[in-house]
C-alpha cells in the first residue's frame, strides 16, 4: 500500500479571541441523513453554540466546490471533464462537472441544455437497445442514428486499434465535434470509449437526477460559446451553518472524501481545519483529515505524518500556552473504533493514541470515522474523546454532540441530541406520492418494502421511530423479511431476547 503524507503545507493559523466556556455542536459522518434535520435542531436549542464542528465524510453534501477554481481544457469533442486547481494542482473527475462547448451563433443555455438532453437521450435509446439485443453492433447505432440526421459515423482507425479494436466516434456534422465514441471488438460488439465524457454525464445525471443539471456560459468568442456544466446547487450550507455560531464552522475531510474536497470547506466562518488551525480562548483547534485506515480517498495516510502533525500542534500550543482540540476524522486507537464493516477490528489512528497517552495537554478529541461507536464518548487519561458519527443507513438517528468545556479548556459536560433517521423524516414530512417516491429513491426500498413501512407508521406511529434501529439490527442479523419483523413488533419484539 502507499503511503502519504497528511502535511503538504504549514497550516495558517487564525486569532479568535475568547473568554468564559465555550459550547461546541460536534457531528460527523452525516452522509444520508437529511440536512435540514440539522436546521431545525439549531433553531430549536435554547442557547447559541460558540462552535460548530464537522468531523468529516461526505462534505460534497454541504457545499459546492468554487466555480472561481474550475479549469478546462478542449479537445476536438464537444464535452470535456472539468478540472478544479487550488493554485498547486489541477484535479479532474466527473464529480467536478463538465466544461460544453457549442458553435457560438445563436448559443445560450437553454440551447446547452437542449443539447445535453438529447445527447442524453441517444444514449438512454442505446442502452436499452443493448440490453434488448445483448450486444450491441454497429448496424443498430446506425439505426438509431437515422432518427438524429445531424449525427453521423466516422471510423477512427489509429495505434490503438491493435489493443482496443476499430474506435468508431459519432460527430455532428455541422461542427464536426465528436459527441459519442465507441471502441469495437468481435465478441463485444460496440462499448462506449474513454474518448467521450458524454457517458460519464449520463452516469452523473442517473446519480444526481435531470433536474439537477446547473449550466452557466462561461466565455464566448467570434467562433464557439463555452458552458460549464455541474448538478450541485449554489448555496453553501457550510456558511448557512457556520452562521447558527457565535464563531462559526470548523471541518475536516474524511476518508471517502477526495483532496480537492477540502476546498468545499469555505465561507464566511467557515475554517478548514487541517491547513487553517484556530486560536480560540484557551484552545489551540486543528484538524487532522482522512485516516490512516487505507480505505477511501483520503485513507492512506502514514501514521508517521499524522505523528508529525501533531508534535507541532503540541511545540505550537506549548508557545502560546493552549491546550489542543483535535478535529481528527479518526479516533484514536482502541478508542471507540471498533468496525464491523469489513472485520470486526479496530481501525483507529495509532499516532494519535500514543500522542493522547504521552502529552497531557490535550482536553478533546472530536472524531467520526467509526459509525459503530458513535453518539459516545470516552476519556483517554486527560482528554475526553467525543465520537460524532452516524450511521449511514435510513434507519438509525444521526448523532449531534453538545460540548461544554470551561474557561480553562476542560471538558465539563457532554449531551447527545438525535436527528431523525432518513425513514422518520421522510414519512413524517410528506405525504401520497412523493412519499413513495422518496422511499424509493432516497432510502432505496423496493414498491413492497415502501408500502410496507407506510403501513408500519400509519398502525405505530411516532413509536416505531423510537424502535427502528433495533428492529433493523435484528431484520438484517437474523434474515428476517420486513414483513415479518413487523408481525414481530406488533407482539412487542423490540430485540432478540424479547423473540424468545
Amino acid at each position: 500500500m502507499w503511503l502519504e503524507s497528511c502535511n503538504e503545507c504549514m497550516p495558517n493559523i487564525v486569532q479568535i479571541p475568547h473568554t468564559g466556556t465555550l459550547k461546541i455542536l460536534a457531528f460527523s459522518d452525516y452522509r444520508i441523513h437529511e440536512i435540514e434535520e440539522l436546521f431545525h435542531l439549531l433553531r430549536r436549542l435554547n442557547e447559541k453554540p460558540d462552535l460548530i464542528i464537522y468531523a468529516g465524510d461526505d462534505v460534497d453534501r454541504f457545499a459546492p466546490l468554487p466555480k472561481e477554481l474550475a479549469s478546462f481544457y478542449f479537445s476536438d469533442e464537444e464535452l470535456e471533464v472539468a478540472g478544479i486547481s487550488d493554485g498547486r494542482s489541477v484535479w479532474t473527475s466527473a464529480e467536478n462537472g463538465f466544461a460544453l462547448r457549442l458553435p457560438a451563433e445563436g448559443a445560450d443555455e437553454s440551447v446547452a441544455r437542449s443539447r445535453i438532453l438529447k445527447v442524453m437521450e441517444f444514449i438512454e435509446r442505446l442502452y436499452r437497445k443493448r440490453s434488448e439485443t445483448k450486444i450491441l453492433q454497429e448496424d443498430h447505432l446506425k439505426e438509431l442514428l437515422s432518427e438524429y440526421p445531424t449525427f453521423q459515423i466516422r471510423r477512427n482507425i489509429s495505434e490503438l486499434t491493435q489493443i482496443h479494436g476499430d474506435h468508431i466516434d459519432v460527430i455532428d456534422c455541422n461542427t464536426g465535434n465528436i459527441v459519442l465514441s465507441f471502441h469495437e471488438s468481435d465478441s463485444e460488439g460496440l462499448n462506449p470509449c474513454y474518448r467521450s465524457w458524454y457517458f460519464d454525464l449520463y452516469l452523473m445525471i442517473e446519480k444526481y437526477g435531470p433536474s439537477s443539471i446547473n449550466i452557466k456560459m462561461i466565455h464566448k468568442d467570434g467562433r464557439f460559446a463555452y458552458f460549464y456544466i455541474s448538478w450541485w446547487k449554489d448555496n453553501n450550507l457550510f456558511e448557512e451553518l457556520a452562521s447558527y455560531a457565535k464563531y462559526g464552522l470548523v471541518a475536516v475531510i474524511g476518508n471517502d472524501d477526495r483532496s480537492p474536497d477540502r476546498l468545499r470547506i469555505h465561507g464566511r466562518n467557515v475554517y478548514e481545519a487541517h491547513n487553517t488551525w484556530i486560536s480560540l480562548g484557551p484552545l489551540l483547534i486543528i484538524g487532522v483529515e482522512g485516516s490512516t485506515c487505507g480505505m477511501g480517498s483520503s485513507g492512506n495516510y502514514s501514521e508517521g505524518s499524522v505523528r508529525l502533525r501533531l508534535e507541532l500542534a503540541r511545540e505550537l500550543s506549548e508557545v502560546e500556552s493552549k491546550k489542543l482540540l483535535i478535529v481528527s476524522h479518526s479516533p484514536p486507537r482502541g478508542v471507540l473504533d471498533r468496525a464491523l464493516r469489513f472485520g470486526d477490528e479496530p481501525i483507529g489512528s495509532l499516532a494519535l493514541r500514543d500522542f493522547l497517552e504521552e502529552y497531557d495537554n490535550v482536553s478533546l478529541v472530536i472524531c467520526g470515522h467509526v459509525h459503530r461507536c458513535g453518539g459516545r464518548h470516552e476519556r483517554v487519561n486527560s482528554t475526553v474523546v467525543v465520537n460524532a458519527g452516524s450511521h449511514d443507513d435510513p434507519f438509525s438517528r444521526a448523532n449531534v454532540a453538545w460540548i461544554t468545556l470551561n474557561q480553562d479548556g476542560h471538558v465539563e459536560d457532554v449531551r447527545w441530541f438525535k436527528t431523525p433517521s432518513l425513514l422518520e423524516t421522510i414519512l413524517t414530512r410528506y405525504e401520497g406520492e412523493e412519499r413513495y417516491r422518496l422511499l424509493k429513491e432516497k432510502a432505496e426500498f423496493s414498491d413492497q418494502e415502501a408500502v410496507l413501512f407506510v403501513s408500519a407508521y400509519n398502525r405505530f406511529g411516532d413509536k416505531l421511530f423510537e424502535d427502528l434501529d433495533s428492529l433493523a439490527h435484528i431484520k438484517f442479523n437474523y434474515g428476517f423479511t420486513w414483513d415479518n419483523m413487523f408481525r414481530l413488533y406488533e407482539r412487542g419484539v423490540t430485540s432478540v431476547e424479547s423473540i424468545t
